[in-house]
């Protein structure tokens, strides 16, 4: 929400610390307040002596962050240099593997691959640990 909303605005934030932080508890506030049930929460920004409002919805917050998971998807492909179609498989840990509208993202990109809800974390992080050690690449990984 931080790279997004100021841009909405008409706003650069880029070199000025004061007004991220400012950015950030208010849309950590919005955030807060959408999750917990309000139907929409008013984003605050002031800058310079100018104060711009807007309100957001739980719909636009999911979008901007399947947006954000999209784009993250591309840029993991492009920086590791690997076509879509050479993932073999695609391993979702944590959270963000129950929410269905990860899955549809996912499944936008990698249609054909496996997808993967059933990893032992403590195993994963061995057998990375010992393809880093003999230097086989064998994964890329995306933090959602």
């Amino acid at each position: 929400m931080v790279s997004v909303l100021p841009w909405s605005f008409g706003i650069g934030f880029s070199f000025d610390a004061d007004s991220l932080r400012h950015i950030r508890t208010e849309c950590e506030r919005a955030k807060d307040a959408l999750y917990l049930g309000s139907g929409t929460a008013e984003v605050k920004i002031q800058r310079l002596g100018m104060e711009v409002r807007t309100s957001i919805n739980r719909e636009w917050l999911v979008q901007m962050n399947l947006d954000h998971l999209r784009s993250g998807i591309l840029r993991c492909l492009t920086e590791a240099g690997v076509r879509q179609d050479a993932v073999d498989e695609v391993v979702l840990a944590g959270a963000s593997s129950t929410i269905p509208a990860v899955l549809r993202v996912l499944l936008e990109f990698f249609q054909r691959q496996l997808i993967r809800f059933d990893i032992d974390l403590a195993n994963l992080m061995s057998l990375s640990n010992v393809a880093n050690t003999l230097n086989i690449p064998v994964v890329f990984r995306l933090s959602i």
